[in-house]
């Protein structure tokens, strides 16, 4: 005698209703993970963004801090900007840092020209780029992101006395 199994339709129902249980519970999971992922990306995009243009205006500060008359304030056609001056082989040239178009952008010319701002260098995206100096050598600057994150910090001129 060749005993035969047969399966039970209920054997067959119960193993799809187990793998669709598990699918159920599964998606779930995967979708909460995606979502705790996409939050994990913006918030290190947020942090690169700001931590990116607070370093570059520190480097650029640290890097002119040599006179007096080196790092001021200005404008360059209408936009607000910190403004470096330099020296090179007996020329001058001016580093504009400034917002347009929520972009933190620098330019480098020479003082007076009429270079327009759009060709300035993007820097980083920013909602917003303010600063200011105090009479004792330190600028105050205020970043904000797209997202609305905001870093405040403040730099004080090194280099010489007042």
């Amino acid at each position: 005698m060749n005993p035969k199994l047969t399966q039970h339709p209920i054997l067959s129902f119960s193993s799809l209703l187990l793998f669709f249980i598990f699918v159920l519970f599964l998606l779930p999971v995967l979708i909460l993970s995606a979502e705790t992922y996409r939050a994990s990306v913006r918030g290190q995009e947020q942090n690169t963004n700001l931590y990116t243009a607070a370093n570059y205006i520190t480097a650029k500060f640290r890097q002119h801090d040599t006179g007096k008359e080196d790092i001021f304030v200005s404008e360059l056609m209408g936009y607000p900007a910190l403004c470096f001056s330099d020296t090179i082989e007996g020329d001058s040239y001016t580093t504009y840092l400034y917002l347009m178009d929520k972009e933190l952008k620098e330019l480098f010319t020479v003082p007076g020209s009429a270079v327009p701002p759009s060709v300035g260098t993007v820097i980083a995206d920013l909602a917003d780029f303010s600063f200011s100096e105090a009479e004792n050598g330190v600028f105050w600057f205020s970043l904000t992101d797209l997202d609305g994150a905001v870093t405040n910090f403040a730099l004080h001129r090194n280099s010489y006395t007042y």
